[in-house]
């Protein structure tokens, strides 16, 4: 898998009308850290965002800030990917969306055989048990 195949630059408003598709969303902005479903926001401050990420199963979309303005990226889970699983626990006010959230870590070889991890996202909120 190369990374660069599964990660493309968008534009802001494709990525925001398409962010909606999305499960969930964690979003730093400058007052305030929001974890959710997308169903659930009711409102982005863009003046504030700092970053967010919205994601499900299949993909990531990747808003950010930087000198030029707010910029997007899009990861769409390759074929045939290496990756590893981890979960992680939720805890104080983000419990109310699960216990655990799972991130994924992608995984490819450098010119001397020697894995590494390429790409991290998160992936899905485990709810009960």
């Amino acid at each position: 898998m190369e990374r660069k195949d599964s990660m493309k630059k968008i534009d802001l408003a494709e990525a925001k009308s398409q962010i909606s598709q999305m499960k969930y969303g964690l979003i730093y902005e400058i007052s305030d850290v929001i974890f959710d479903q997308m169903d659930k926001i009711a409102e982005i401050n863009w003046a504030e965002l700092i970053e967010g990420y919205f994601f499900d199963d299949t993909a990531q979309i990747h808003i950010y800030d930087t000198e030029e303005g707010l910029q997007a990226v899009c990861f769409t889970e390759p074929e045939n990917a290496r990756y590893v699983d981890k979960e992680y626990e939720l805890i104080g006010k983000y419990q109310q969306i699960g216990k655990k959230v799972k991130k994924r870590e992608y995984l490819e070889f450098d010119e001397d055989g020697q894995v590494y991890v390429s790409y991290t996202r998160l992936t899905d909120v485990i709810r009960g048990v």
